[in-house]
């Protein structure tokens, strides 16, 4: 069985309800998120005029995840893959080069649409990547 590591930016779809989003991850066992994504998610809310509603919802989500720490074995990975686009000069966002290490970390495909900066990542399995190859 394939284990998940869900984006940013699915997670934000799954919370506005986007159906295939929603049916897609409501129909998976082995499904992770980064405390990074969770930063980010809050981030978002604590800008929002529904900041109550949406707080709750996030709750609601997250009850159903595991949500993975930023662990040594990730920084490792970090390191080494932020080594790798700077020889390539191709960087990414530090949040994004961890979320990528974390999955790497814990040998997890990405659930992403943001594929134009988690395919610089050598050896990061994408969801949509192989949607896009089929």
């Amino acid at each position: 069985m394939i284990g998940y590591l869900i984006d940013t930016d699915w997670a934000v779809d799954y919370l506005k309800g986007v159906d295939e989003k929603v049916e897609f991850l409501q129909s998976q066992e082995d499904l992770y998120v980064s405390t990074l994504t969770v930063g980010e998610l809050v981030e978002e809310i604590e800008d929002s005029d529904r900041r109550d509603q949406r707080m709750s919802a996030l709750k609601d989500f997250l009850s159903g995840i595991t949500v993975l720490s930023f662990t040594k074995q990730a920084a490792v990975e970090f390191g080494k893959i932020r080594n790798n686009l700077r020889e390539k000069g191709e960087m990414i966002g530090d949040i994004d080069t961890m979320i990528g290490a974390t999955a790497k970390a814990h040998s997890l495909e990405v659930l992403t649409d943001n594929t134009q900066h988690f395919r610089k990542i050598n050896g990061l399995e994408l969801y949509k990547e192989e949607k896009q190859q089929s």
